[in-house]
């Protein structure tokens, strides 16, 4: 659900690029299973009724097979109910590893989240010289991040909107902090950083935990962290005084349930991925489960929501 990309490009290496023009309901798909089969970078462009995928393969003899493949991927996306073939156009070109590396960064400039998160690349000079400069001010948090093959860069509206509904809370140092799909480690890190007692960060996916365990080290949270390979939170038996999951919708939905005994009483639950004319549905799973909607956020067309357990 974010803007994914890496930062190995090796002198020399010829890169192919996909062009792919969806309708905004099957991009996240689209990026995720590009990315499972072994994409190098992907930048997310995002229009009204149509995003734009481009994403970066080394040119090699795989090239037609991918494509083959990518298109027969697509071409079942109206089986999980969402537009397929005939929403989607691709094109493919080639880039040599300079154009490629510099297109890459120029896609991951600073930015300032709300008015207390600053999220900057390592390789870009901001307003603070460093982390202790930045933690200094107390009225800024840093965060530091190299991408890497992960979601969470805080470029993606449904990334954005969970940072500000963390950024909203106040902890008192002794919460204890789930964050399932935890892509680049970005919500862990501010919540760290916002003085909780432990994150435990959680994904499926290998590339995704060694990118945040990286994060983790570039931003000095390692000690409150705790990286876990696990689908949700299948795999553990703690309560948590606040759960994140900036998943999507169809992910959210059947975990609702679930939540209530993984949080301690009236703990509190963020969810992201939620496109608006799926809120609803994801409102009442959350009332159905004993949950009370305290906050809303909204950017384009996706929905943040804070919402907390009743007993």
């Amino acid at each position: 659900m974010e803007q994914k990309s890496s930062t190995r490009s090796k002198v020399g290496v010829r890169w192919t690029q996909i062009q792919v023009k969806t309708a905004v309901e099957s991009a996240d798909a689209i990026a995720n299973y590009l990315f499972e089969n072994e994409a190098v970078g992907l930048e997310i462009q995002e229009g009204n009724d149509q995003h734009t995928l481009l994403v970066y393969f080394p040119q090699d003899d795989l090239m037609a097979l991918r494509l083959r493949n990518l298109q027969r991927f697509i071409s079942k996306l109206p089986n999980f109910g969402l537009p397929g073939e005939g929403f989607v156009t691709i094109e493919m070109r080639a880039y040599d590893s300079q154009d490629w590396a510099d297109s890459w960064r120029s896609a991951f400039p600073p930015q300032q989240i709300g008015t207390q998160v600053i999220v900057a690349p390592t390789w870009h000079h901001t307003e603070f010289a460093d982390q202790d400069e930045a933690q200094s001010d107390n009225s800024k948090i840093l965060i530091r991040l190299d991408p890497g093959m992960a979601f969470g860069t805080g470029h993606h509206p449904t990334t954005r909107l969970s940072l500000l509904l963390l950024s909203d809370l106040e902890f008192k140092g002794r919460e204890v902090v789930a964050d399932i799909g935890t892509g680049s480690g970005i919500l862990s890190i501010l919540a760290v950083k916002m003085g909780v007692k432990k994150v435990v960060a959680i994904d499926i996916d290998e590339t995704a935990l060694n990118v945040a365990e990286h994060n983790f080290v570039v931003n000095d949270v390692v000690n409150k962290t705790d990286l876990r390979h696990s689908h949700g939170l299948d795999n553990t038996s703690e309560k948590f005084h606040l759960i994140i999951a900036n998943i999507i919708s169809q992910v959210i939905l059947p975990m609702i349930p679930l939540y209530p005994k993984y949080l301690r009483k009236h703990g509190k639950l963020i969810l992201s991925g939620i496109l608006e004319n799926e809120s609803q549905t994801i409102r009442k799973a959350l009332r159905d489960n004993g949950f009370r909607c305290l906050k809303e956020r909204k950017q384009n067309e996706w929905i943040g929501i804070l919402a907390q357990k009743g007993s």
